[in-house]
């Protein structure tokens, strides 16, 4: 007797299981932040918050202006803001973002695993559409990155590193720009593989593997 696959997609369904993916993403972020200290929990809650906006952070470096920005479905809590405020008084948040270019955040690695130690490096993925910016753009928003990286570790003590990863590559499988190593196709289904078990997502829209029935076909 041969199994029969589900080819339709139910959103009630899909409601219930991003429900669960929701819940189990917060537990993994307050176990992951259990162990960070006062001011890395600080700068990772205003990280998405300084990837979203375009602003000038007034003590050196500065993030340049211009630089494209704005995360999908995001919008800052209270407390973000009011970390914000804390850890960058006087900036001026000038409304919503102007675009949103950024489809999805999400952090990899060792933290929120049981490998994490208070010396993992933050290892963040940022999913854009890279010929809907264009070269010079991209260039742009990874000189944004820089700074902010820059940022993380004079402010937080925070080795903080960004890979910006085109959402097309990443459905084939092609990661040459997102890993440190370069890794090539033949590890591209094995770095997807540990993208889905370790990543915590951040902010954006969520991958649809997280929230796809069983069964589906493929």
């Amino acid at each position: 007797m041969t199994h029969k696959l589900n080819t339709r997609i139910d959103k009630q369904e899909i409601r219930k299981i991003r429900k669960s993916f929701d819940a189990y993403n917060v537990q993994r972020i307050y176990t992951a932040t259990g162990i960070f200290s006062d001011t890395e929990r600080d700068f990772f809650n205003v990280i998405p918050i300084l990837l979203h906006y375009d602003f000038e952070v007034t003590r050196p470096p500065a993030i340049p202006r211009g630089a494209p920005g704005g995360i999908m479905l995001f919008e800052p809590h209270a407390h973000q803001m009011e970390v914000m405020g804390r850890m960058f008084p006087g900036v001026n948040l000038n409304g919503p973002p102007p675009e949103r270019v950024i489809q999805s955040l999400a952090l990899v690695g060792s933290i929120g695993t049981i490998a994490q130690t208070g010396k993992s490096d933050f290892d963040y993925i940022v999913f854009i559409h890279k010929n809907e910016l264009g070269e010079n753009r991209v260039e742009s928003l990874k000189s944004k990155l820089s700074a902010i990286e820059r940022r993380a570790m004079e402010q937080a003590g925070m080795e903080v590193h960004f890979f910006v990863q085109d959402v097309e590559d990443f459905r084939q499988n092609r990661f040459g720009e997102t890993d440190m190593e370069n890794v090539g196709s033949a590890l591209g289904k094995l770095f997807k593989d540990e993208f889905y078990r370790t990543a915590i997502f951040v902010a954006g829209k969520r991958p649809l593997w997280w929230v796809a029935p069983q069964g589906l076909p493929e």
